[in-house]
């Protein structure tokens, strides 16, 4: 497992970013997460299509796990071997057990460099037939070698392909397709894991009909979450069988890291069917938390010159994750491993801020946020619910305040909330410049 950065110190006091010490002490404010520290986190997708039996809708759970993520124990002369377990349960909405499976992988590699890959994976699935309905799924994976354990929770509706209506299948990103041994279509699911640069990226859908249409108009569309449209595909499908595997292919070297809603039509002559979802694309190199490359080079302002972001915000938006990479990789503490520790770090903390500051301003935007992302998690937090230091600033109404402090820094700094809507700004000290680039 790789070693996690604890402390971002500001490069101007400092001169530098390091690793520091194991962060006991700052646990009283981080929150408890379902991940406990280096427990393999894994990629999820969910994806439904019609079951064998007319009254059954198939559930594939898909997971991705990196390399990175496994802790891999040598068994012979360059050879390593890693084993983890998948418990997947699927509950109903009163949260009654209706499915589940627990099972075992085995990951076996030739070379030490291949277990700390950031870039090789092992994927695994399960399929689950249920009615059609409201499910919510639970999926863990524990490293054997280690135990440790980190668990996912989503929910979702499945569907109701049966009868003469038509329908389409939920929509399921690949990476690649192949062919079994009877010529059907198999796609190899991407499961948001980082993309390489040279890699492929398909759509997959099954159209479902038992009608006597002779060909079926599809159009598949690619949009921003603004609604700006991206990619649009239109094809005739022949109509061969009561279930239609239906590949679209995406330009995956022309799209930005972030986040997508793909919408597919299917029309026949008198009935059409539409499904949609939102992907989220990930390139290699950035960490998975960050779902919006142009709001990331934004949040660089508490750590790079305001010159350095403008640079990158100007960048023509295919050179743009060029531009934004180069500049992280200029302060990597580790140049020759796939890992860089303060930019996982860094937005690590933006994310945290983003969970917990939040109010009228995004997390990473106010006060708090800003001291959490620059120092990390403070040594100690003294939560005062009332008016405590009203006499201390006459004039001001002061609802609630916060004091942390930090020993490694020998600060303090003092948050007032005068709205009692939780919105804390810094009182003292009036600025935290010194600490910035």
């Amino acid at each position: 497992m790789k070693n996690q950065t604890k402390f971002l110190q500001a490069p101007k006091l400092w001169g530098m970013m390091v690793l520091l010490s194991s962060g006991v002490a700052h646990a009283q404010v981080e929150l408890s997460g379902p991940r406990e520290e280096g427990a393999p986190f894994f990629n999820l997708d969910l994806a439904s299509f019609r079951g064998e039996k007319s009254n059954e809708t198939r559930l594939e759970v898909y997971l991705k796990i990196m390399h990175d993520e496994l802790q891999f124990v040598k068994v012979a002369a360059d050879s390593y071997r890693a084993v983890y377990e998948v418990a997947a349960m699927i509950l109903d909405q009163d949260d009654f057990q209706v499915n589940g499976k627990i099972w075992r992988d085995t990951v076996s590699v030739k070379g030490f460099e291949a277990t700390n890959s950031r870039r090789l994976f092992d994927a695994t699935r399960a399929g689950f037939n249920l009615a059609p309905g409201k499910y919510r799924i639970n999926v863990g994976v524990m490293d054997m070698d280690t135990r440790r354990t980190s668990f996912r929770k989503t929910s979702l509706v499945l569907r109701n392909f049966s009868g003469d209506k038509l329908s389409v299948s939920d929509v399921l990103i690949a990476d690649a397709v192949g062919k079994d041994s009877s010529g059907n279509l198999i796609p190899y699911p991407q499961v948001t894991a980082p993309r390489q640069e040279r890699s492929q990226l398909f759509v997959y859908f099954e159209v479902y009909d038992a009608g006597a249409d002779k060909e079926y108009k599809i159009s598949c569309v690619l949009k921003s979450l603004k609604g700006e449209k991206i990619f649009q595909k239109d094809a005739v499908v022949a109509h061969t069988a009561q279930i239609m595997p239906v590949i679209v292919e995406l330009p995956n070297a022309g799209l930005a890291h972030g986040v997508y809603k793909i919408h597919v039509n299917v029309k026949g002559r008198e009935q059409q069917a539409t499904t949609e979802r939102e992907i989220t694309l990930h390139w290699v190199g950035i960490p998975s938390n960050i779902v919006d490359l142009d709001q990331a080079i934004e949040q660089m302002r508490y750590y790079a010159k305001k010159d350095v972001v403008k640079k990158i915000q100007s960048a023509p938006p295919e050179r743009r994750r060029e531009a934004f990479l180069k500049f992280w990789k200029s302060i990597d503490p580790t140049p020759g491993t796939e890992a860089n520790e303060v930019m996982e770090e860094y937005y690590r903390r933006v994310n945290y801020a983003n969970v917990n500051f939040q109010g009228f301003r995004d997390g990473w935007k106010t006060d708090m946020g800003m001291v959490y992302i620059v120092f990390g998690a403070p040594n100690e937090i003294e939560r005062n619910p009332f008016n405590r230091y009203a006499s201390f600033y006459q004039g001001r109404t002061v609802k609630a305040s916060e004091v942390w402090t930090y020993y490694e820094l020998n600060r303090q700094f003092l948050f007032f909330d005068e709205t009692g809507y939780g919105d804390y700004r810094m009182v003292y000290p009036l600025s935290i410049e010194e600490y910035l680039r």
